[in-house]
């Protein structure tokens, strides 16, 4: 019996180690994917108050990446419109 209970609380102290690995991988992968969206949602807001900025946060190899890229040259064309005009 003592030999069964050891291994029982050893499976459950095993299995809250697993249980916050996996929130705490959770929230890092949450986070990063929320922080490239807020950016670029903040920097479209600036852009809707005639404010053309570019994103400066590194490049991202992922969509949200390529949407902060496409955001990026979008501003840039319309910065050589204006100019043009």
């Amino acid at each position: 019996y003592s030999e069964s209970k050891h291994m029982l609380n050893q499976l459950v102290l095993f299995s809250f180690v697993i249980l916050a690995g996996a929130i705490l991988a959770a929230y890092i992968i949450s986070h990063s994917i929320t922080k490239g969206i807020s950016e670029l949602a903040g920097k479209m807001r600036n852009l809707h108050n005639g404010r053309l900025e570019p994103i400066t946060v590194p490049p991202r190899k992922d969509e949200i990446g390529m949407l902060m890229e496409d955001y990026n040259y979008m501003t840039e064309r319309m910065i050589e419109l204006i100019k043009e005009q």
